[in-house]
């Protein structure tokens, strides 16, 4: 009867320590989902207590959604979705890698690596970001591709069916046989193909095709300038919008996409 008796308490203290862990991971991944600090798991923790003060998940076991907590969780959240997405390229018959390279706020350099892939499972392509590679070192060709192999190396993924590598036009990405394409090329079992960003292609192709409508962008601009700095201007293009029951929105053009040349021109020609 003892040992039934010490059985059946371990069975529920395991089955209470699935359910905090449960509990913990479906928080965390909320937190993550929506970017939410880390801390924010006490504020949950609150909010639920006020809701329902006898909830044993959160008023028994305080730690479970602790600052460190959260982290260990969303770190086995990040390691597990990896994980998946390994298995899944490694079982697809071919896979392609997009590299991202920018800066954090504190200057350290970062490599994004986009994969697209066709899961067997599925039947369908799937794109995932495989990893995030941070720098240390230079960022040349060298130090940016071991970078990238050794977190791939950690997730067990293969360049066997590796069949295109993509990347922005910097030199050190695309440059002769010293850019990362080509090592990437080099260590492949197959020659893969080295992709210019198409997106990017496209950025260059405007400025290029920008410089010949130059009297065009002239004449907007003074128009958008006028509007913007002028209150008489102003009042009297407002009260057009008005009259023809539009919406009057300042007009702007700065360098960036969601207010670029052809958006301001779209709209003051609407």
């Amino acid at each position: 009867l003892n040992f039934l008796h010490k059985k059946k308490l371990m069975i529920a203290f395991l089955s209470q320590n699935d359910d905090l862990y449960l509990g913990s991971l479906k928080v965390s991944y909320l937190i993550g989902k929506h970017r939410k600090p880390f801390t924010e798991g006490e504020f949950i923790k609150s909010v639920v207590l006020g809701v329902d003060p006898q909830n044993k998940l959160f008023r028994n076991l305080p730690l479970t959604i602790s600052n460190d907590t959260i982290q260990q969780r969303i770190n086995e959240i990040g390691n597990f979705i990896g994980l998946e997405i390994s298995r899944s390229l490694n079982k697809s018959p071919f896979y392609s890698l997009c590299l991202d390279e920018s800066n954090d706020v504190t200057k350290t350099n970062q490599i994004l690596v986009f994969a697209r892939y066709f899961d067997v499972d599925k039947s369908e392509f799937i794109e995932k970001l495989l990893c995030q590679t941070s720098l240390t070192d230079r960022p040349n060709a060298i130090n940016i591709y071991n970078a990238i192999k050794a977190d791939m190396i950690k997730l067990n993924v293969s360049t066997h069916n590796l069949c295109a590598v993509t990347a922005d036009g910097a030199a050190v990405m695309k440059s002769g046989r010293k850019g990362v394409l080509n090592l990437f090329n080099e260590d492949s079992e197959n020659e893969i193909f080295r992709i210019h960003c198409i997106v990017h292609q496209e950025v260059l192709v405007i400025k290029a095709v920008i410089k010949c409508m130059e009297d065009v962008e002239l004449t907007v601009r003074k128009v958008l300038n006028a509007i913007n700095t002028s209150s008489k201007l102003s009042n009297m293009f407002r009260s057009i919008c008005e009259i023809n029951n539009e919406k009057h929105n300042v007009l702007l053009n700065y360098n960036v996409r969601w207010l670029s040349f052809d958006r301001s021109v779209q709209r003051l020609w609407n």
